[in-house]
């Protein structure tokens, strides 16, 4: 078979909630339940029969501007009105003008899941400065990149996983009196393992500090302190009460943590004396994990990648493409017949297809679940 197949998919779906009830009769005057699911959830039995007083099927086809075709075939309960309301299980064929003729004519060259979706971790930075002074204008140096405005506010960028985990940043500000002010600290992603931070509480007077360090990413996490004024520490914290204030009105204070083979350090300019000080700048950072999704890619000429996700009771949807199938995951289609689904059209074209399967899927926040033992019949979409 010669096919020119960019993209497919295919989708069973199964749902709860409240809709529009109506009787489906069986194909061919049957009364016999041709349409149904039976498969395993983590263990725990799917056992969903049609042509009872629960579950309903229809069957739907779609064409889009690029003359991407979309098949689609769908059991869900009854009483459920909207997509979200779970639990619902999609199986999608999408494809182009010939795989169309191909199904149509009762060939599904859809065997297996041959196709992943890779992914990685992104890491949305914010850096937010901390100043004393009025500021005229700012500039932040981030990975050799330079980024200058007037006034001050915080900057963010974007990195991911595949990125060095330092990223060295510095901040340069110029306040309305003239005086400049810079810091230089390393900015550590998630992937980098360990990351340390600089916390500073006033105790009785400006002259008492309490310095904590915060560090994070691992266990027996080492504390190494040094001041510019002279004293060093390791612990994870350090009163320090300074009777001799130096001529700057300003201490700079380093800690350095090490931790399961990881090292990171943080560097805080600390005012001691502010009738000594003219400006001053510090920054902080926040960062956010996303996960990036690509395409599918590498699909071979004959066969298609199968998409199945299931969305559960809370409206939680696990997809397959999300994660790397185990060795025991399998997708065959055993049967297809001629099948007209009452329900879309009388004038709508369907295939009844049976389907053998067992399937990873996972939901990028909660995990994974896994399908095994499936079968399933459902009506697919064809158009006219």
């Amino acid at each position: 078979m010669n096919t020119r197949l960019t993209y497919t998919v295919l989708s069973f779906s199964l749902l709860f909630g409240a809709c529009k009830e109506f009787q489906e009769p069986a194909p061919d005057g049957s009364d016999t339940p041709v349409f149904k699911l039976n498969a395993m959830l983590n263990g725990e039995s799917m056992n969903w029969d049609v042509n009872g007083v629960d579950f309903k099927t229809t069957s739907s086809y779609s064409e889009d501007a690029l003359g991407v075709i979309a098949y689609e075939g769908v059991i869900q309960a009854k009483s459920c009105a909207i997509e979200a309301c779970g639990p619902r299980l999609e199986v999608q064929f999408r494809g182009t003008e010939d795989i169309d003729a191909d199904l149509k004519a009762g060939n599904f060259p859809f065997r297996y899941y041959n196709a992943k979706v890779d992914s990685v971790k992104q890491y949305n930075v914010q850096v937010v400065p901390e100043v004393y002074g009025d500021v005229l204008n700012s500039t932040w140096f981030v990975d050799g990149e330079t980024y200058t405005t007037d006034g001050i506010q915080p900057f963010s960028f974007t990195k991911t996983e595949n990125d060095p985990s330092i990223v060295p940043v510095k901040l340069v500000v110029t306040f309305e009196n003239g005086c400049v002010s810079e810091i230089t600290n390393n900015v550590y992603l998630p992937h980098h393992g360990c990351d340390v931070s600089i916390h500073v509480t006033e105790m009785d007077n400006p002259q008492a500090l309490l310095y904590q360090a915060i560090g994070t990413g691992g266990s027996g996490i080492e504390y190494s302190w040094s001041f510019e004024s002279g004293p060093t520490a390791s612990s994870d914290e350090i009163f320090y009460r300074y009777n001799s204030i130096p001529s700057s009105g300003l201490d700079r204070a380093t800690v350095t943590i090490s931790t399961d083979g990881c090292t990171a350090q943080n560097i805080r300019q600390q005012i001691v004396e502010d009738s000594l000080v003219t400006c001053n700048v510090n920054f902080s950072n926040n960062i956010e994990t996303t996960t990036i999704y690509s395409d599918p890619s590498g699909l071979t000429e004959d066969l298609g990648t199968i998409e199945i996700s299931y969305t559960d009771e809370g409206g939680n949807k696990y997809i397959n493409l999300y994660t790397e199938q185990p060795d025991w995951a399998h997708f065959e289609i055993v049967d297809v017949e001629d099948y007209t689904d009452p329900i879309v059209s009388s004038n709508q074209s369907s295939k009844k297809i049976t389907v053998n399967f067992a399937v990873r899927l996972s939901n990028p926040t909660l995990g994974s679940i896994d399908i095994t033992n499936g079968s399933v019949t459902i009506p697919v979409g064809l158009g006219l």
